[in-house]
């Protein structure tokens, strides 16, 4: 994997400090991690990983593969239940439309809360096989091209009870077209297509893990929205101050955004919103060229000894070990804003190789969530060195602006 610009370390002493509700700083170096300036784009394709799960790895993988054995037993049901999903491994929902026992799912059932799962049963207004044939006739359907509109995203969601469709535009009149053709079982929104190099040249609706720049590097963080439902992107407060403006890998004709609010410093959340163009939920995972994506489906906190991802633009995707069960504040040195007090910490160390390193600054951290999706953890904040870093919770980051994740 080519690797853009790896600008020198820079630390600075952490002194050891109580703070507050007896929370202790250890002496330490910490730096920041955006470098001075970007590189040109990588050309080789980055693998993607597969992926480990926030939770103890034994019980996620017994979890894992009993969520994944009750989803096949519902799907060879399909004119009963509507499916399966979770909010995490420990916490599993399935849909039934129908009444009665049913010996195999009710056994499968039994043993997800043996091995530590609550399970939910609940009514849906869909089956599995009202939803495929819903899918089928979207996936064929002529409707899309007639109106001028491209089909960029589609499938099931079981935690919506509905069939997925994003599409380029929603043109005045074709939501009701789309919903007499296909029903009221459609979910319909605006997607857009993602580049072939992913990350390094993203188009809207931008996604988190983005290399984006003005000068120096950083990368997007997680998407979010007010309950009025404007949108934002988060980054790190260190990469820019208020109304920078901000693009994609240096293409300045290429716009992400607009810083419009910051907490930096004074023992804040090290955080900063960009607005003005379009975010969208989604998240790359993978190497540094890769083409890959998640669906960001919820925020939560991680736990000690928890293995999580950091997804920063220089690092690509990569793991480690949550090594404290409290968050901490420290004194961090920028080589743009000089020395700068955060809180809202915690410390990271890989499970092999580069946690973290310059220009990853502001990118998601997150937790695998069960089948196919991730939960928002933290973002990218400053590093000890390439293999001992830290990020900001974004639970914090969230409650500090009142927004949601997705």
């Amino acid at each position: 994997m080519t690797i853009l610009r790896a600008p020198a370390p820079r630390s600075a002493h952490i002194a050891a400090k109580k703070l507050g509700f007896g929370a202790v700083v250890a002496s330490a170096l910490v730096v920041s991690i955006v470098p001075g300036a970007f590189g040109a784009a990588a050309t080789d394709k980055g693998a993607t990983d597969a992926g480990i799960v926030d939770v103890n790895l034994a019980t996620q993988s017994l979890l894992a593969d009993d969520i994944h054995t009750l989803t096949t037993l519902a799907e060879a049901q399909p004119s009963r239940y509507g499916g399966v999903y979770s909010n995490g491994p420990t916490a599993v929902t399935i849909c039934d439309t129908g009444s009665g026992p049913n010996a195999s799912i009710d056994a499968e059932v039994a043993k997800l809360r043996t091995d530590g799962a609550t399970v939910a049963v609940t009514s849906c207004s869909f089956t599995i096989a009202q939803l495929n044939s819903v899918l089928a006739a979207v996936s064929t359907s002529q409707l899309f091209a007639d109106n001028g509109v491209s089909l960029n995203r589609w499938g099931l969601n079981y935690g919506n009870d509905s069939v997925d469709v994003g599409v380029s535009s929603i043109p005045p009149g074709f939501a009701d077209k789309v919903a007499n053709t296909f029903g009221p079982a459609i979910s319909l929104f605006v997607q857009g297509v993602a580049g072939a190099t992913g990350r390094l040249d993203d188009n809207q609706p931008y996604w988190g893990g983005d290399r984006i720049t003005n000068g120096s590097g950083c990368t997007s963080g997680f998407s979010a929205h007010t309950s009025s439902g404007g949108w934002y992107s988060i980054t790190a407060g260190h990469c820019w101050t208020l109304n920078t403006p901000v693009y994609v890998n240096g293409n300045t004709s290429k716009g992400y955004g607009t810083v419009s609010h910051r907490s930096f410093g004074n023992n804040s959340v090290d955080a900063e919103l960009i607005n003005g163009k379009t975010y969208a939920s989604d998240i790359w995972n993978g190497g540094v060229t890769t083409t890959s994506d998640l669906a960001v489906q919820g925020s939560g906190y991680s736990c000690q000894g928890c293995q999580i991802n950091f997804d920063g633009s220089f690092s690509g995707q990569t793991l480690g070990t949550v090594q404290q069960a409290n968050t901490f504040c420290a004194t961090i040195k920028s080589p743009e804003f000089g020395n700068y007090t955060a809180c809202g910490l915690r410390e990271v160390k890989s499970s092999g190789g580069t946690l973290c390193q310059g220009g990853d600054s502001g990118g998601p951290v997150f937790a695998y969530n069960g089948p196919g999706g991730a939960t928002a953890v933290g973002i990218i904040t400053g590093q000890y060195s390439n293999s001992d870093c830290l990020y900001t919770q974004v639970p914090d980051i969230l409650s500090r602006w009142s927004l949601s994740i997705p």
